[in-house]
Order: structure tokens, then sequence, then C-alpha cells
């Protein structure tokens, strides 16, 4: 699923384009997250792609795509 939101490389690109960035990312299971910055950037589960995030976009919209924001108890809340 596609979400203008986020933005996609496959992982042997972003090896070669930024090898300090895959080498914080190569180790971590899917979906776990790193922060550079104000960007978030975790592997997917379901592809060979790293994705990458504006932290507040993903605050707002989260990884699926469903714009949500987590409530201060950490339940996820529709917007309206």
């Amino acid at each position: 699923m596609y979400h203008q939101e986020v933005s996609y490389a496959h992982a042997s690109s972003l090896e070669a384009l930024d090898p300090e960035l895959w080498e914080l990312l190569k180790d971590k299971r899917p979906g776990e997250e790193v922060q550079v910055g104000e960007y978030v950037y975790w592997k997917s589960s379901r592809s060979d792609t790293v994705r990458r995030a504006w932290m507040e976009d993903l605050r707002l919209v989260g990884k699926k795509g469903s714009w949500q924001e987590k409530s201060p108890g950490g339940r996820q809340m529709k917007l309206t």
C-alpha cells in the first residue's frame, strides 16, 4: 500500500546511498524504528524496503496510513 506521507527505498539502494543509515537499520527487526533528525526510518515487514516518514506525519498518520493520533493513554483515535 502506498502512502504519500512515507518515502520508500529498496534496502540495497539505501545501503549504497547511505551506508551509515543502513548500519543503524540492518540489524533491526521489521517495524523497529530508528530516528535520525526529524525523520523516522524502519524496515518493511512485507518487502525488502526501508521506509521514512517525518515524525509529525508519522504521529498523525501512523505506519499503516490511517489518519489517527495517539491519545495520552497510548491508544489510537481517529482524527475528525
